[in-house]
């Protein structure tokens, strides 16, 4: 799939643009600070330009020499393909030419950049389809139907605790939230698998193979346990690391210091969760599915220390709610 990615993006780029803005975008690589990289003269960062795409991060310098050897050979490849396709070395007025050493240098050297940069980049475009409950616990299906690279969610870092998850709109793609978010945290997402799916061992071994990178998330550096090993319900925090900053409604009137009225509101909440999580397995989702799992991360966020496998599961819950009411799903019997 990467290769046929990195030949699209070239072959959109005419030879005489790639020529104009190569040089130009090797200057900034050299004089921007590596957080500007990929933001426009006027301090926009647009996802349709290719600037954006060009400063994407490929990790070349933790990448061993069998695999920059094996892209080379690919960017050889596919370096040829454009000489031989008479369509992408042309002049202004589209006639075929024959390419000078420097023309192929930069293409080959364009396409060889890419390969590396596009890998760690791509995200599966898929479709979703709703599926009896038998074929799938959730009642989603995800259908891959291509890839594609965008930029902007490039930017979110990685964890194995998400905050955040990404849903496919056709060809588009939005984020959100399955957690609550203080003002000025990261928004993080997920490269590969969660913490409560697979160990710390095989979290790590993913990562570091495909992205290059060692995760330190804070379910990682806490060797949080499995979904089989999990604590059903959170522990409370101490009184005074709970947050009550900018709470509505309900949460605003719990006190800290007063445990058990905490205590007694938590209690009602999980047992109304639980209810609406069993008629969420049966296939009955209302307006109260989504509202009560968000109700239920919050609490935890502000109130109770992670991990424990209610969060999860109200994580799950509010991406299948967002799913089934957002984004476009086929019916499957």
């Amino acid at each position: 799939m990467d290769q046929l990615l990195d030949y699209r993006v070239l072959a959109q780029i005419p030879l005489l643009q790639l020529k104009s803005i190569i040089p130009k975008l090797e200057v900034e690589k050299h004089q921007k600070t590596r957080q500007l990289q990929g933001f426009n003269d006027q301090g926009v960062y647009d996802s349709s330009d290719y600037e954006t795409l060009f400063h994407l991060e490929g990790n070349f310098g933790a990448r061993d020499l069998n695999d920059l050897l094996e892209k080379c050979c690919k960017a050889f490849i596919l370096t040829k393909m454009l000489i031989k396709s008479k369509c992408y070395f042309v002049d202004e007025h589209g006639t075929p030419f024959e390419p000078s050493l420097y023309d192929v240098i930069l293409v080959g050297s364009t396409v060889f950049m890419h390969l590396i940069n596009i890998q760690p980049n791509s995200l599966e475009i898929c479709e979703y389809q709703v599926v009896p409950l038998y074929k799938s616990p959730t009642g989603l299906d995800a259908k891959s139907l291509g890839g594609g690279i965008y930029p902007a969610l490039s930017l979110f870092n990685h964890s194995c605790h998400i905050s955040a998850t990404r849903i496919t709109y056709g060809c588009h793609k939005a984020i959100y939230s399955l957690s609550f978010i203080t003002k000025g945290s990261e928004v993080c997402i997920s490269y590969g698998e969660k913490f409560f799916s697979h160990s710390i061992d095989q979290r790590r071994s993913q990562l570091l193979r495909n992205y290059k990178f060692k995760c330190n998330c804070e379910a990682c550096t806490n060797n949080w346990p499995t979904l089989h090993f999990l604590e059903k319900f959170p522990k409370l925090k101490q009184s005074e690391k709970m947050i009550l900053r900018g709470a509505t409604g309900k949460i605003a009137k719990l006190n800290p210091h007063n445990r058990k009225r905490i205590e007694s509101y938590m209690k009602e909440l999980f047992q109304k969760f639980h209810n609406c999580y069993l008629d969420a397995m049966k296939g009955k989702n209302d307006a109260d599915t989504g509202t009560i799992a968000i109700e239920v991360l919050e609490f935890i966020d502000r109130f109770a220390d992670m991990p424990c496998s209610l969060y999860t599961d109200a994580q799950e819950m509010l991406e299948f709610f967002v799913l089934e009411k957002q984004a476009p799903c086929t019916y499957v019997n």
